[in-house]
Order: structure tokens, then C-alpha cells, then sequence
């Protein structure tokens, strides 16, 4: 069975990246974006699981305004071997366990001239307290493949259910 695992707070134990590191790493980013990202490095919380590390910035900069006693909050997930990811239930997970149930998140395609493609990872923006004023009104969850649909079981319970490799292959 392939299990994610709980997440744990931890603490890094690498040195810093010097600007030459991080330009190297991003040819052609701004002196504006080097020390947005910079500034990140050094505010996120790190929570790891067997399988992913998620760095959590809860100061990351947005252009919603005042928010009120709610939050916003990026996340930046990777495995740890590095290889490709995009499963929606590990991720919704990922957005549960670090941000709580009714958190909600999206993830940015953005226009061409915002792209940042230097790994195998992926940026979840958070809400917190508040929703989105978009997506569905209410949830559902079925392990029936009605219509033709295939859905992998556990739909049908949370979005933490493990699965077998070969589910999670698509076999």
C-alpha cells in the first residue's frame, strides 16, 4: 500500500542560498524577484511526510487587500525524490493535513511571462477563513463509474484514503 504518511513540522538543517545560487537557478529573474524569493526562503515552515516536503509561507504577498481576520497562505510542494507529481487526492490532502478542512486552495496557471518551471513542484494558494467566489457549491464523492467515469476506491471516504501502487498507476 502507498501511504503519504503524517505530516511533520521540521526543521532544515541546509544552508542558505546566496543570490549568485539562486540566479543561477532562475537566469533572468529580477532583482524585485530575488528578493521576493529570498524573503520567502527565510519566513516558510517545512512539514514533511514520508513522501512530499511542503514549504508553508504565511506571509507570501497578494493583491486581495485587507483580509480581515482571514489568511492567505502559499505552499510549495515537492517529493522528495524529485519525481513528477499531480495527484488531486494527495494534494487535497496535503491542503487538509498542513491547512485544515475548510481550507481552500488553487493552483496557478499563470500567463507565460509569470511562469517559474525550475523543478518538480507545485504552488498551492491558500485561503483561509474564507472561500474562493468560484467552484462548486456543495461536494460529492462517489467510487461508481457511472457514465464511463474511473475513479480509483476511497472516493467515497476523505481524501486522506490510501490506495495500492497499482490504483494510483492507473491499472
Amino acid at each position: 500500500m502507498r501511504s503519504l504518511g503524517p505530516f511533520e513540522f521540521v526543521r532544515l538543517n541546509m544552508p542558505a542560498k546566496s543570490p549568485e545560487e539562486i540566479r543561477a537557478m532562475a537566469p533572468g529573474i529580477s532583482d524585485r524577484q530575488l528578493a521576493d524569493t529570498m524573503a520567502h526562503f527565510t519566513r516558510c515552515e517545512h512539514w514533511a511526510s514520508g513522501l512530499y516536503h511542503v514549504a508553508v509561507d504565511k506571509a507570501t504577498e497578494h493583491g486581495f487587500g485587507p483580509l480581515g481576520d482571514n489568511e492567505f497562505w502559499h505552499l510549495s510542494i515537492k517529493r522528495h525524490d524529485r519525481e513528477p507529481m499531480n495527484d488531486w487526492r494527495e494534494m487535497q490532502r496535503i491542503k487538509t493535513e498542513i491547512c485544515g478542512p475548510d481550507a481552500e486552495a488553487v493552483q496557478l496557471y499563470p500567463a507565460e511571462d509569470r511562469v517559474v518551471d525550475t523543478a518538480n513542484q507545485f504552488h498551492l494558494y491558500v485561503l483561509i477563513g474564507c472561500r474562493y467566489p468560484f467552484g462548486f457549491p456543495a461536494g460529492a464523492r462517489s467510487d461508481n463509474e457511472n457514465g464511463g467515469s474511473r475513479q480509483r476506491p476511497g472516493s467515497g471516504g476523505n481524501s486522506a484514503d490510501v490506495w495500492t501502487e497499482e490504483q494510483s498507476d492507473g491499472k
